[in-house]
């Protein structure tokens, strides 16, 4: 699948102070727009105050279980 990442905006939520600092590191090499939440609740609160259409078109989610 071809697409520019450049014109994303990811938000990537992660509670592990560690691995956040970490994959940070390695998803700023390739997404130029990345909010980084602490945890879900912070993660939601940063979605809907960046979401200025209010809706959601299109999404795409990567969600790793435990």
């Amino acid at each position: 699948m071809d697409f520019d990442h450049n014109r994303l905006k990811l938000l990537y939520v992660e509670d592990n102070e560690q691995a956040r600092r970490s994959t940070q590191i390695i998803l700023e090499e390739y997404f130029n727009h990345i909010l980084v939440a602490v945890d879900g609740e912070d993660g939601f609160n940063k979605f809907k105050n960046n979401n200025k259409t209010k809706k959601i078109e299109k999404y795409e989610s990567l969600v790793r279980l435990i």
